[in-house]
């Protein structure tokens, strides 16, 4: 909404001996007081018209990862590195099921984005090479690698729909087999990847059973 400035000249009037006995030379005051109370009014109806537009982008962008505070300012949300399930379910204030990761991968990294994301890695201790990462999020109802938050870069040889029950699994690989999973159940988006240990399709249906 474009913001239009009003300026206000006062223009003196020099009042004679004649003319200040009259009842008009109170007049000046009494426009400045009614100025003063429009202003103040216009103001007030400003800032409803600004509050109100604000709910109705707030109701839209429910999900967006960086909400923003009626007056612009972004809230703190950070990625924070954990050691445990109970830490990281504290702080993305929703909890993940995970079913056991690769053989040879059995560090694990919580990694939590601010009431939003839950992601787990299973990381090989020898040579700190990824596994297997896990997803769960806020995003509005949209894939994991749709919402903007997440590109992984990779080129696949095939991209297929899978019916698992009520829900759609999108599956992702190469002549290895599939090396990423996404679907939406619920208010949550998932995602499980393998990119360095592909695996069968089976093998990822059953992974995703055991994620939640």
């Amino acid at each position: 909404m474009e913001e239009k400035t009003t300026e206000q000249q006062e223009t003196t009037v020099q009042e004679t001996g004649e003319n200040s006995s009259k009842p008009g030379g109170n007049q000046p005051r009494e426009i400045s007081m009614r100025t003063l109370v429009m202003l103040i009014a216009a103001l007030g109806v400003i800032v409803v018209l600004l509050i109100s537009n604000f709910g109705k982008g707030n109701k839209e962008e429910a999900c967006v990862i960086v909400q923003q505070s009626p007056f612009g300012q972004s809230q703190q949300q950070i990625w924070i590195d954990l050691d445990g399930d109970l830490q990281a379910k504290g702080i993305a204030e929703f909890g993940l099921s995970y079913p056991d990761g690769p053989e040879g991968y059995d560090k694990k990294i919580y990694r939590v984005y601010s009431k939003q994301i839950y992601s787990l890695y299973y990381i090989n201790d020898d040579n700190g090479k990824q596994g297997m990462m896990i997803v769960k999020g806020k995003f509005c109802g949209k894939d994991v690698f749709e919402s903007g938050f997440y590109n992984d870069g990779v080129e696949y040889a095939f991209i297929n729909k899978v019916q698992d029950g009520d829900t759609t699994v999108t599956m992702k690989g190469n002549d290895s087999g599939v090396q990423v999973a996404s679907w939406v159940e619920g208010e949550f988006s998932y995602a499980i990847g393998v990119w360095n240990s592909p695996v069968t399709e089976a093998e990822m249906l059953d992974l995703i059973s055991q994620t939640e």
